[in-house]
Parts: C-alpha cells; structure tokens; sequence
C-alpha cells in the first residue's frame, strides 16, 4: 500500500498448492510450478519493496508462509518446501533491513474456513470435524482471526519485532501429528 509516496508497509500473500500426494509421486515440473509462485513470486516482490523501503528509511513486509513451514505435512513436500523457504527469506531480509528501518516478518496460518475449506465442510462435515478436532482449540481460524494478526505485524504496534515467523494455528502446531 502506499500513501503520501511511500510504500508503508507490504503483504505478500500468494500463494499455491497441489494435490496431496507421496514424495516418491512428485516430480521435478509440479516442484517448479509451485517454487516459481510461493518461492520466486515473494521473492522478486520483496527485492522491489526493499529497495524503495530501504530508500525511504522505513517500511515493513509481510510473507504469508504456513504453519507448513514450521513442520513436516505428509503428502505435501512441494508446498511444505517452499513455505520453509518463504520463512528462510523472511529471516534473512529480516537481518539485512533491520538496521535500515525496515521490519520483515511473516504469518504463519494454519487451518482456516475460507471458501474452499467451507464448501469441504459442507460436502464431508465428518472428515472435517476430525480435521478441525485434532487442533487443540477444536476448530478452525475464521479469515479475520488471520487478518487481526497481519494488521498487528504490519501496525507500529509491533514496532520492536522482525524476523518472526507467527504461527496462527489454534495450538496445531506445538502437538505431534
């Protein structure tokens, strides 16, 4: 977003996945589709948000990674790989911009009701349920329990934190799966 000329503060939040499937069923072009987006895409938009940032003197940015990123997800290699990527990038721009005003972060969410997530709700409430039952808060996030984060990261509120990776899981990731 910018205002009165300055890029203030920046969410990358693209993002895609594939089917579930082994690691022994993935191959090099599903990998590369999925890198070019979730890795590259965040990226090249954080090259060109640092310089104008670092020019300026001030700015924060914003990765959308994954609880993903912070664990091992059975059947999703590719996405999982470049979440840990995303969180990797968030760290070290992180300590390169710290020094020049700018914060980076990244927000982790986990299991959300988003459109997709409620049409599955819908067609297969059981296998849903025991999705959401298994975090230790027994549901999932609704959007805006992911938004009010995001706002926070990117508000002077958070103006002494960069180089985090903020889980907003409902407790999911601290127990095994």
């Amino acid at each position: 977003m910018s205002c009165g000329g300055s890029l203030d503060f920046a969410h990358n939040n693209a993002g895609i996945g594939a089917p579930s499937s082994d690691f022994t069923e993935q191959t090099g072009e599903k990998w590369q589709w999925i890198f070019n987006v979730n890795v590259f895409g965040t990226m090249y938009f954080m090259k060109h948000e640092l310089k104008q940032m670092y020019a300026q003197g001030h700015g924060v940015i914003l990765n959308t990674a994954s609880l993903a990123g912070q664990s091992g997800n059975p059947g999703l290699s590719a996405y999982t790989a470049t979440k840990w990527a995303v969180v990797g990038m968030t760290k070290v721009a992180a300590a390169e911009a710290a020094a020049k005003g700018v914060r980076v972060n990244a927000l982790g969410p986990g299991a959300t009701l988003t459109a997709a997530l409620a049409g599955w709700k819908a067609s297969s409430p059981e296998s849903f349920q025991a999705v959401a039952d298994r975090i230790p808060m027994k549901r999932m996030a609704e959007p805006s329990e992911q938004a009010e984060p995001a706002v926070f990261l990117c508000s002077d509120a958070a103006s002494f934190i960069t180089g985090v990776a903020l889980c907003v899981d409902g407790g999911d990731g601290i127990i095994g799966k």
